[in-house]
């Protein structure tokens, strides 16, 4: 017996289902990963391309670990420069230095 609501889908649709359901459960998953080590929505669509966890992971451990190292670096740079403009005006002044 049959109340009219059962549904049946050709091999293809249930192929393109599948599919689809495949790519949702990767996009979740890079976003999860993303999240974890800080890496926007726009940057891990472009830069996090594998397709399972440890490859995601790992992809999104490297893009984090040369952020931190940018950063750092920019740090050292700026603390350089702060050391060499103090040697040549000395100590900062004035209510724009504050």
């Amino acid at each position: 017996m049959s109340d009219g609501t059962e549904a049946t889908f050709t091999a293809s649709e249930v192929e393109s289902i599948h599919q689809r359901m495949i790519e949702a459960e990767q996009a979740v998953l890079r976003l999860d990963i993303a999240a974890k080590y800080g890496i926007n929505a726009e940057d891990s669509a472009t830069l996090l391309t594998a397709t399972d966890e440890t490859g995601l992971t790992a992809q999104a451990r490297r893009l984090s670990q040369m952020g931190n190292m940018r950063r750092t670096e920019v740090g050292r740079a700026k603390s350089e420069v702060d050391i060499f403009t103090g040697r040549l005006f000395g100590p900062a002044q004035g209510k724009y230095f504050e």
